[in-house]
């Protein structure tokens, strides 16, 4: 995702988080409620096309949850001193896993539709290209099918089960519970 598009994103979160700001700084709702209100209105304007992410775009948006859940959540008083929640404990009380983790399994459920995929449609022509030629000078660039790769390794999940779409619906779900302890 360019750059751009990032911010976008990003600014389409803010303006959500915006318009229900009052319901989320009062009191009288209950922080479920906000959380709920952060998972359905606010995260898919953040995450939307995330699957295509980079890990530094991944990163950047995980700090703008991170920013979100403590607006949420507050400051908490230690020995009578105001300090600001830390990423473990904003985790622990959301119960639910970071932005990173759920755009890995939104890649793990788009990569399972390319693999089914006939090899003349374009969409698995471009994940099987080898492109040809001289690198440039640096580091290789960080490609989505590596990103996918690295998803299916840390999840300890073969690539052969998406040839059946049933046994890879059940893994997906199984990787969806374990990323709260893997990827989060």
């Amino acid at each position: 995702m360019k750059k751009k598009k990032l911010k976008s994103r990003i600014a389409a979160g803010n303006r959500r988080y915006f318009s229900i700001v009052m319901l989320i700084k009062t009191k009288l709702v209950s922080r479920t409620t906000k959380f709920t209100q952060y998972k359905t209105l606010i995260r898919p304007d953040v995450t939307y096309c995330g699957e295509t992410l980079s890990n530094k775009s991944i990163n950047l948006l995980d700090r703008v949850e991170g920013v979100i859940l403590r607006r949420i959540l507050g400051s908490v008083c230690e020995n009578g001193n105001w300090q600001r929640r830390k990423n473990g404990e904003l985790f622990v009380l959301y119960k639910e896993c970071s932005i990173s983790s759920c755009t890995s399994i939104q890649r793990l459920k788009v990569i399972g539709h390319v693999m089914r995929m006939s090899e003349e449609r374009v969409p698995h022509k471009l994940y099987s290209y080898v492109p040809d030629g001289v690198r440039q000078l640096g580091s290789p660039k960080g490609r989505w099918r590596n990103a996918v790769r690295r998803d299916l390794r840390q999840l300890r999940i073969p690539v052969t089960l998406t040839e059946d779409r049933e046994r890879w619906l059940v893994a997906v779900e199984q990787a969806k519970g374990s990323s709260m302890r893997l990827l989060c």
